[in-house]
C-alpha cells in the first residue's frame, strides 16, 4: 500500500529543482521514525535512517502554521544549516511526517561578506573632486528626496519633482551651466517641463 507521504515527493523535487545545490529537502516518516525521501541529500543520512533526533521533540517546537523554525544546524564537516520543517497531516489532520529543508549558508555568508567589502566606503573619505562636482551633489539630493518621500524615481510625480527641483534649487545646483537639462533628463521630463516646475519652485520668492 502507497503511503501518503509519496504525495509531497514532487514538492521536494521541485524545491530541489529551484535551489540546485543549496538545499536538503528531506522527508521523515513519524510512524516508523526514519527518513522516508531525501532530495539533494548533502546530510550523512539515507531513505530508512533512523530520524528521532529530527522528531523527538517536534511537537513542542511547532507553532501555529504547524511550522518549525527557521532554526541553524550544523554538518558534521563544519558547514551551517539554516532549515525549516514543516508538519504533514493525513486528511484527517493527524500527524504522518515532517517535511525538512536545510539550506547550505556558509557560501552565502561568503558571498555577503564580498559584497560588502566591495560596496562599503569610508563615510569621512571624500574626494576633493567628488565634492566640488555638481552632479555628484545633484545625484545626491535626487535620491535623498526620493529616499525620503518614499518612491522611485521612474514612479515621481509632479509633487515629488518640485520637492526635488526645490531641493536642488536650494543647494544653488542650478547656478552651474548644464544643471537645468541635466536634472531634466535624470527627472525624464522636457526641458519646458523643467522650467515650468522650477518656475513654480520660485514663485514665492518672485512675489
Amino acid at each position: 500500500m502507497a503511503s501518503i507521504l509519496e504525495q509531497y515527493i514532487p514538492i521536494t523535487k521541485a524545491l530541489s529543482a529551484l535551489l540546485p545545490g543549496l538545499v536538503e529537502v528531506v522527508i521523515h516518516d513519524l510512524k516508523t521514525n526514519t527518513v522516508f525521501h531525501i532530495e539533494n541529500a548533502f546530510t550523512p543520512r539515507k531513505v530508512g535512517d533512523n530520524s528521532q533526533l529530527e522528531t523527538e521533540n517536534y511537537e513542542k517546537e511547532l507553532d501555529n502554521n504547524n511550522v518549525i523554525g527557521p532554526y541553524r544546524k550544523s554538518n558534521p564537516d563544519g558547514s551551517k544549516l539554516k532549515s525549516v520543517s514543516s508538519l504533514l497531516t493525513d486528511k484527517n489532520g493527524s500527524p504522518v511526517g515532517l517535511l525538512c529543508i536545510n539550506m547550505q549558508v556558509d557560501g552565502l555568508e561568503l558571498s555577503l561578506n564580498h559584497l560588502q567589502k566591495l560596496i562599503t566606503v569610508d563615510a569621512q573619505k571624500h574626494s576633493a573632486f567628488v565634492i566640488s562636482d555638481w552632479r555628484e551633489n545633484a545625484n545626491l539630493i535626487i535620491a535623498e528626496t526620493v529616499q525620503k518621500r518614499g518612491v522611485r524615481l521612474a514612479q515621481t510625480k509632479k509633487e515629488d519633482r518640485i520637492e526635488i527641483i526645490r531641493n536642488l534649487f536650494v543647494a544653488d545646483i542650478f547656478s552651474y551651466r548644464g544643471s537645468a537639462e541635466y536634472v531634466a533628463e535624470a527627472l525624464g521630463i522636457s526641458r519646458a517641463g523643467f522650467y515650468q516646475l522650477l518656475k513654480t519652485v520660485k514663485q514665492p520668492e518672485d512675489n
